[in-house]
């Protein structure tokens, strides 16, 4: 199994996902990861491994193309990144990075009425950990699906 998931870290650093997110408004931050492509063979093999979420795009626009996304969150991110963490070299520190904030979360949450307002500390602690993450995101290129127009 260690194959497989140093095979899928691989594909995870070369153009897959690792980031934490922030509803809007709000201070509720989650860690998600995935990965897209054209064909559905790696995002199934995800989806078999780790559980998640997969489905298939509908691109509106006859300039993008049809693509397969395999995404987790919350619990089977947890999974996912404790797996794949040790195989991981690009995208390593945004694993680690996702993996402290949901300790964080977990810690943090524990025990506390939801209605109740984060402390400063624990919000700035879950910030620190986001703005850090969209950092190291920042340099990364995007891979968009689209279908370039023949040369003329």
């Amino acid at each position: 199994m260690e194959i497989i998931y140093a095979y899928l870290a691989g594909v995870l650093d070369t153009d897959g996902f690792i980031h934490i997110a922030c509803r809007r408004g709000t201070e509720h931050y989650f860690a998600r990861i995935g990965y897209s492509d054209e064909s559905p063979v790696l995002p199934e093999l995800f989806q078999e491994i780790f559980k998640g979420r997969l489905s298939r795009s509908r691109p509106k626009r006859s300039s993008y193309s049809a693509f397969y996304l395999w995404e987790a969150d919350h619990r089977q991110a947890r999974e996912a990144l404790s797996r794949l963490l040790p195989h991981l070299k690009v995208k390593h520190r945004q694993a680690e990075l996702a993996l402290m904030l949901m300790d964080t979360l977990e810690r943090e949450d524990a025990g506390r009425p939801v209605r109740t307002p984060l402390s400063i500390e624990h919000a700035a602690e879950r910030r620190r950990l986001y703005e850090e993450v969209v950092r190291l995101n920042s340099a990364r290129r995007r891979r968009k699906h689209r279908v370039e127009a023949p040369p003329r």
